[in-house]
């Protein structure tokens, strides 16, 4: 499946994040040594349509996309999602950053989502 018009991270990110090689390592289905850019693309979505499901709410999806901190947790969710694609386990810090944004009673998405917190510099 193609990118979704506005996304909030890019592969470029994530392999920031990752690495490259981890990049590779996980969403390499066929065995060809080069990421498959769909699965790539499947999780930068997935990413993006969560935090959306939480704060469209609340911001429109033009200012969300103006966000470095929406980026960034953008770029942990979907490295999370790509660690999860194949079954492999997700690193420890990974899983810390995840929980941190997007636990269900807690996370920050969830804060913002009902007006305990707002983003910094969006009105």
């Amino acid at each position: 499946m193609p990118l979704l018009t506005t996304t909030y991270c890019t592969l470029a990110e994530l392999d920031r994040y990752l690495s490259a090689n981890a990049v590779i390592d996980f969403a390499d289905h066929d065995a060809n040594g080069v990421a498959d850019t769909d699965v790539v693309e499947d999780c930068i979505n997935q990413a993006t349509e969560e935090i959306d499901l939480y704060l469209r709410q609340r911001y429109t999806q033009a200012a969300l996309a103006t966000s470095t901190l929406v980026n960034r947790w953008c770029v942990v969710l979907s490295a999370r999602f790509l660690c999860h694609r194949r079954g492999n386990p997700v690193p420890d810090s990974i899983e810390r950053d995840y929980e941190r944004i997007a636990d269900p009673g807690e996370g920050l998405l969830v804060q913002v989502s009902e007006g305990r917190r707002q983003l910094p510099g969006i009105a």
